[in-house]
């Protein structure tokens, strides 16, 4: 059977966790691939509203959910998520953790704030969760795996080493170092003891699954425009969030997957620092981030609002090869005169339609803009009679700016989001 990769094509924050949800209902296992506690979805299901942040959304469709090798894990914090997952009424029995998925220490979440503070004006907004300390120690073969957390002596070992590299480091910084190895030695193995029944072969797993005809749910976290190879470089994540880290990250070959899903807001937002050519800083600006509710899961940072900007979708689309858009927050837009969205850039007096070759030009371009005439704020009733039709009752302004999103990008929009409820989609929408 075929897997589904859903990845987001801006800035991350477009609504993964609403199109993980939606489509769970028809997969039976869930598998999250990269990243850390510095992700976050939030769904709204009847009147729960239910904050995620390394659990798959599909555990709130009781399917297996698998927290993938690529990922970098805080047990702590993972303990007390399947605590509140459970509160909530939905079993956590389906959870699988990847043996070879790193973990997150605190003096990782210390060391990502120290770090972040001595770049002083050059800071790139981390989420100070420790997922770049995380991953560096991985990436450095000096990094502990959730399988090491079920074994004393090997973690033992690997703790003496990190206290003692760590507490160079910090020493650098002129920071005290305050964890002892005995201390973090106890800790983490308790965290390996509640853990164990859900720390499992995830590779073998997937691949048994897979040939079994199960089908397989890959969820995305951030966006492509932050992946750490081909994002907006140095304001970008310390994973791959295109489609070479979900398929790193969760051990699944390349040949299942045939359907790669794009989310993307019907504007744009980030949070933290970096480039942005389309950003708002007027009415308009706040106008979107106060209707939309543009605040961080994970941090409840404002995010930054803009228009749409086609220019970074176009060449997501491209990179991960996305087969069909899920186009979210489109309700958002409604009551504005006009609406803009971004063709091309403008840099040193050249235009581009595609990402600036370096990260510094990028700081540079000014948008280009194609206008459309707005169309009024539709109310739930509304919307829900365009539901019903499929689409074909939508304000010809909504339907001449969807179209022309289709064309630009290269693929359909097949899912159309109005709201943060799971029912308030339009699957297959008429345009």
């Amino acid at each position: 059977m075929p897997a589904i990769a859903i990845i987001g094509i801006q800035f991350g924050d477009e609504g993964k966790g609403k199109i993980t949800d939606v489509l769970a209902s028809s997969n039976d296992i869930v598998v999250r691939s990269q990243g850390g506690p510095n992700a976050g979805h939030t769904l709204f299901i009847k009147n729960l509203k239910l904050s995620v942040h390394q659990v798959p959304s599909g555990i709130v469709r009781d399917k297996i959910s698998i927290l993938g090798n690529g990922m970098v894990i805080n047990p702590k914090l993972l303990l007390s998520e399947l605590g509140d997952i459970e509160k909530f009424g939905f079993r956590v029995s389906n959870v699988k953790i990847s043996h070879k998925a790193h973990v997150i220490f605190p003096y990782h979440q210390e060391l990502d704030g120290i770090e972040e503070e001595a770049k002083g004006a050059n800071k790139i907004g981390t989420t100070k969760q420790g997922i770049g300390p995380a991953y560096i120690d991985k990436v450095a073969r000096s990094g502990i795996r959730m399988e090491d957390l079920l074994n004393e002596d090997i973690l033992a070992q690997k703790i003496g080493v990190q206290v003692k590299m760590k507490g160079k480091i910090f020493s650098a910084y002129n920071k005290p170092f305050e964890y002892k190895k005995e201390d973090l030695v106890k800790e983490f193995l308790e965290y390996g003891k509640n853990l164990s029944k859900y720390i499992v072969d995830t590779d073998s797993y997937l691949i048994n699954a897979l040939k079994k005809k199960k089908r397989v749910l890959l969820e995305g976290a951030q966006g492509s425009l932050l992946d750490v190879d081909h994002g907006t470089y140095p304001f970008v994540t310390s994973s791959n969030t295109t489609i070479g880290g979900i398929i790193s990250g969760s051990g699944i070959p390349p040949k299942y997957i045939t359907q790669i899903v794009g989310v993307m807001k019907a504007y744009t937002t980030r949070v933290g620092s970096g480039p942005f050519p389309t950003e708002l800083k007027d009415n308009i600006g706040e106008f979107l981030q106060k209707k939309g509710r543009e605040f961080g899961t994970t941090t409840n940072r404002p995010r930054r609002c803009g228009w749409e900007d086609l220019v970074i979708s176009k060449a997501a689309v491209d990179l991960n090869g996305v087969t069909e858009i899920a186009l979210t927050k489109v309700d958002t837009l409604g009551g504005l005169e006009k609406i803009n969205v971004c063709i091309e850039y403008e840099i040193d007096k050249k235009k581009y339609n595609t990402l600036p070759t370096s990260a510094y030009d990028f700081e540079k371009a000014k948008p280009i803009y194609k206008t459309f005439d707005g169309w009024k704020d539709l109310s739930e009733e509304e919307w829900n009679k365009i539901k019903k039709s499929k689409g074909k009752d939508m304000p010809k302004q909504l339907s001449k700016y969807l179209k022309f999103i289709e064309h630009y990008l290269g693929v359909p929009i097949k899912m159309l989001s109005y709201g943060p409820r799971r029912d308030q989609i339009i699957l297959n929408p008429k345009i």
